[in-house]
């Protein structure tokens, strides 16, 4: 096989697969299961969009959608975009619809790097961003982050890596895994750097409707200067619990989404066209779908905090306070096992399924990924089997 495919880690592309097979594997042998592994929201879809999904398919729109989307929903998107993100895109001209947020990064990697070109990841980092990197050809350059700075990243620590062959960089905030929310003045300074070395941005904005403070989500792209070197990556899964609706989209400027329509074209041809419809009903009935995110962001927030109080209650484990997104990160080092022993144990001897933390890469060694989209309930018995567990490591 070609060196690309050969690079690709097969322990992390297939541990959360793993983790998930061998949790419901011990349940169907009896034992009590809570699951902390799966990165999705436990919601249903909220019912105005089913419905209006369901009339696309009762009225015969089954057939082709245009190769960047509907029209209508690429017009309400870039009305969002500029009311809530503050940018300004041209519906026909910067946008296109996605399979999910997956294919969104995977056609940007395409469209940007070439063999050899140098892309900058923030670690810990969603499992496909390496991936994408050595799929193309392109070298992932690591930037570390610490749990003592809430995995803020150092902006000065980007610009120390930089060589002539650097690229991208690509940012994710708020974060998977650790819930980080980058603060405004991190992503100008990371802009400033992007504009003095030229370098584009992939910033992948899935989880912006998830975030606890009153300041919301910032938009790298909406800085002065940023907006033909950001590609924004955004969709519906995580905000409208739509996971397996698989759509999403891709903003950037004409250079560059041209680029990506011929990729888009090759692998997808289009995103289903009653999946969009769906779509357009969250735009066009704006204040039901925002106060359905706003009750998921309640209840998500006090998850968090059963997980954070819950775990920051145990000795032993420490937790930066996760700002965004449904993670939290635990350090659970000083417990002497690997982190994907402690994952393995915790879930063989407690029945508790959570992520090893260098799933994430080598930064997340001695962490493990929570994922607190589970209920009240599972959580609070989950942090009782954690502290039940760590107390009987030997």
């Amino acid at each position: 096989m070609g060196s690309s495919i050969e690079r690709l880690s097969q322990v992390v592309l297939g541990q959360i697969r793993i983790v998930s097979e061998k949790a419901k594997a011990l349940e169907e042998n009896g034992m009590d299961v809570i699951h902390l592994e799966i990165g999705e929201p436990d919601f249903n879809t909220p019912n105005h969009i089913v419905e209006a999904a369901q009339k696309a398919l009762t009225d015969g729109k089954v057939h082709y959608a245009p190769n960047r989307g509907l029209p209508n929903l690429r017009k309400l998107i870039a009305n969002k975009l500029l009311n809530e993100n503050n940018l300004t895109v041209n519906a026909d001209k910067n946008i296109i619809m996605t399979q999910g947020a997956a294919e969104g990064l995977a056609i940007a990697f395409f469209a940007t790097l070439n063999p050899g070109d140098e892309i900058i990841i923030i670690e810990p980092s969603f499992t496909s961003y390496e991936n994408l990197a050595h799929l193309v050809n392109a070298k992932p350059v690591s930037v570390k982050t610490y749990e003592s700075n809430n995995w803020i990243v150092n902006p000065d620590d980007i610009r120390a890596v930089i060589t002539p062959d650097t690229k991208v960089v690509l940012l994710n905030s708020p974060s998977n895994p650790t819930g980080a929310v980058y603060p405004k003045e991190t992503l100008e300074e990371i802009a400033k750097i992007a504009i003095e070395e030229d370098l584009i941005v992939i910033s992948d904005e899935i989880y912006e409707k998830i975030i606890y403070s009153s300041e919301g989500h910032f938009s790298i792209g909406s800085i002065s200067g940023m907006e033909d070197r950001t590609i924004t990556i955004n969709g519906f899964s995580k905000a409208y619990s739509m996971t397996g609706w698989r759509l999403g989209y891709i903003v950037a400027n004409e250079s560059l989404i041209t680029s990506m329509l011929k990729v888009h074209q090759y692998v997808v041809t289009c995103v289903p066209t009653f999946t969009q419809y769906g779509a357009v009903a969250v735009y066009e009935q704006h204040e039901l779908s925002e106060e359905e995110v706003r009750k998921m962001r309640e209840a998500y927030k006090i998850r968090k905090n059963i997980v954070y109080e819950g775990l920051r209650s145990i000795d032993g484990i420490t937790l930066a306070n996760p700002e965004g997104a449904f993670y939290a990160f635990p350090n659970i080092s000083k417990f002497g096992l690997s982190s994907k022993d402690f994952a393995t144990r915790l879930l063989e001897e407690e029945g508790v399924a959570t992520v090893p933390g260098s799933v994430f890469s080598d930064v997340g060694e001695g962490y493990v990924r929570i994922s607190y989209a589970a209920s009240e309930a599972q959580l609070k018995e989950a942090i009782k089997r954690i502290e039940r567990f760590v107390k009987n490591i030997k």
